[in-house]
């Protein structure tokens, strides 16, 4: 992947119990919220986000965002939000 990529998972699914805490969709991604260190069978150099959040109709939402770069800039960040955005359950 190119430093400037982003690569973007969303998986649903009705879990029984319930796993996620609910929330809302599309989720925000925060700096805060990345981690820099390899992800299992990632090289390093990579970033990524990994969250979930449990919708009013029980559906579960489980999200993975990888960055081309350890520490993504803003602008990635912000492209990363605005895709999600588009992305409706």
């Amino acid at each position: 992947m190119q430093p400037r990529g982003i690569i973007i998972q969303v998986t649903y699914a009705h879990e029984h119990p319930p796993y996620g805490k609910r929330g809302h969709w599309p989720v925000q991604i925060r700096a805060s919220q990345i981690v820099s260190s390899p992800f299992e069978g990632e090289p390093a150099g990579f970033s990524y986000v990994q969250t979930e959040v449990r919708s009013r109709d029980d559906v579960e939402h489980f999200l993975f965002v990888w960055f081309g770069r350890a520490h993504p800039t803003r602008r990635q960040v912000a492209r990363a939000n605005a895709e999600l955005r588009t992305v409706r359950p």
